[in-house]
């Protein structure tokens, strides 16, 4: 069991994204698992929350709005309950006010909107509750595709990169360093995480990502991925921009 002691949450959060890449070991259908059970007690620092989102290239509102629409709560004396979800499985607010969520399976970033909705659920159900959370967390896992933006956060965080997670980024680039390899990737889901990382480097804007996530079932053809991403590197190179993709 790890216990994880920090003020706030944004800092919890990144102790937790450096110990899950420290002691990862292997990859397993496309997470990197950290299966350890892990206790965290610390503030939510709403500032600090939304800027690491920020930082990590997350649209928090575009989360929440999945997050509502899926994580419908089943009330009961001190707290609700998610029946069937992975992530967020109950929450209880005991009698000094602090909230417990019991979170399983999860990614350590998904922990900040995780707590907004559980938060937005509760006011709106006119319970009250103080800003300080305990979380038992069953497994956390980081999907592979993150890595490399995943690195660059921990470095700009302050935080050494470790061995493992340096291997991981070697691995992906080897595979996906080129735009048009990213952009062959069909699935939406995989495809934006890794044009997260070139969002953040500021080599791609949103409007760019959003055109290579909106490709439509047709346009899967090697004549259309070239001309797609050729236009990309194009406009950025006459902002100015050293494209590396």
């Amino acid at each position: 069991m790890e216990h994880i002691y920090e003020k706030n949450i944004s800092d919890s959060v990144k102790t937790l994204m450096w110990q899950v890449m420290k002691n990862s070991s292997q990859v397993v259908q496309g997470f990197i698992f950290f299966r350890n059970r892990t206790i965290i007690k610390a503030h939510y620092d709403k500032e600090g929350c939304d800027k690491l989102l920020k930082e990590m290239v997350i649209n928090q509102e575009n989360v929440l709005r999945y997050l509502r629409r899926k994580y419908i709560p089943h009330w009961n004396e001190n707290g609700c309950i998610f029946k069937d979800q992975s992530c967020i499985q109950k929450v209880i607010i005991r009698e000094d006010g602090t909230l417990y969520m019991h979170i399983k399976n999860s990614e350590p970033h998904k922990i900040i909107t995780d707590s907004v909705h559980v938060m937005g659920l509760l006011r709106a159900k006119g319970l009250e509750f103080s800003p300080d959370i305990k979380y038992y967390i069953e497994q956390v896992k980081i999907a592979f595709q993150d890595v490399m933006l995943y690195n660059l956060c921990l470095t700009e965080w302050g935080y050494k990169v470790p061995s493992p997670a340096k291997l991981y980024e070697r691995q992906i680039m080897s595979k996906y360093g080129k735009l048009e390899a990213i952009a062959g990737v069909k699935k939406r889901s995989i495809k934006r995480k890794y044009l997260r990382y070139w969002v953040k480097r500021g080599q791609m804007d949103w409007p760019q990502l959003r055109r290579l996530i909106n490709m439509g079932n047709d346009d899967y053809n090697p004549t259309f991925i070239r001309h797609i991403c050729k236009e990309i590197r194009e406009e950025n190179r006459a902002c100015g921009i050293t494209v590396e993709y």
